[in-house]
């Protein structure tokens, strides 16, 4: 029973410990971003355009970094600093990719 109690306490301390971690990794990925609204910071970090369209290249036509319709989109049409809330393209079609969290 001591040794059940024993892993009990250090798996409680591994899960609070990756949860405070992750945390912490949002939270500095959230800093880094903050004041970046224009697509020319994303892609310093990021890449170019052709580099993130080959990065989904797997949606094919849906694919959102390589317009059907020529061209390319805005980033911040899209993402928020470093995080996807909205899909620009189901403005205008039904099919809506998976969107990642």
């Amino acid at each position: 029973m001591k040794l059940l109690k024993s892993l009990l306490c250090i798996s409680l301390f591994i899960a609070g410990s990756s949860i405070a971690l992750a945390k912490q990794s949002q939270s500095s990925l959230d800093q880094m971003h903050q004041g970046y609204t224009q697509a020319e910071q994303c892609l310093e970090c990021h890449g170019s355009y052709e580099e993130n369209a080959a990065k989904t290249a797997e949606l094919g036509k849906w694919n959102p970094h390589n317009s059907i319709h020529g061209g390319y989109v805005d980033c911040t049409n899209c993402h928020e600093q470093n995080k996807l809330t909205k899909n620009y393209c189901s403005y205008c079609h039904e099919y809506k990719p998976d969107l990642k969290k």
